[in-house]
């Protein structure tokens, strides 16, 4: 639990951009998995110890001990039944919190497969294309073209911002 209070005040941002940087994005998927997991598992770890010590206590599994189970049966008869309302309400908290941290990262340019850059001679403008589609990165590309075409921007920049809105406090059960 050290580890997890030494983690605690670090931006999740920040540490899951040198993350996935350092693991490779050109890796796709799996350098993006790795580093949100090493990211979110601290505030899980807290929850779920915090209730594993209330339970620890419950008469039901000091009853469970005095009759002679072992500790893994009393995990799995008692603890892990007990838990799972917990962790089911933890999963679709953490579920929100990803995709806006997946929109975060797609926004600043990190994006699942890195994509391609492309320079734009008439503009003057550096161009990303990303391999995979990506909410925030699609956020992230589309305010720099209000100034150029403003007729462009509504549809541009609502339909991500509202799908990753949506799907983030429908995660959440709202």
């Amino acid at each position: 639990m050290s580890l997890v209070e030494f983690l605690a005040p670090f931006p999740t941002l920040i540490l899951a951009m040198a993350l996935i940087l350092a693991i490779g994005i050109p890796r796709g998927q799996i350098s993006f998995i790795i580093a949100l997991c090493l990211v979110g598992w601290g505030e899980v770890a807290q929850v779920v110890r915090s209730h594993v010590l209330i339970i620890r206590h419950k008469l039901y599994v000091e009853a469970a001990r005095a009759v002679g189970l072992s500790e893994p049966e009393i995990l799995s008869r008692h603890v892990l039944p007990n838990l799972l309302p917990t962790l089911l309400a933890l999963a679709a908290l953490e579920m929100g919190g990803v995709l806006l941290l997946l929109g975060e990262l797609g926004f600043v340019k990190i994006f699942i497969g890195g994509g391609t850059t492309y320079m734009d001679e008439t503009r003057q403008a550096l161009i990303h294309f990303f391999d995979v589609p990506d909410w925030g990165a699609m956020l992230g590309t589309s305010w720099r073209y209000f100034n150029v075409s403003p007729w462009l921007q509504p549809p541009l920049s609502l339909s991500p911002s509202w799908a990753l809105t949506s799907s983030a406090l429908g995660s959440n059960g709202l």
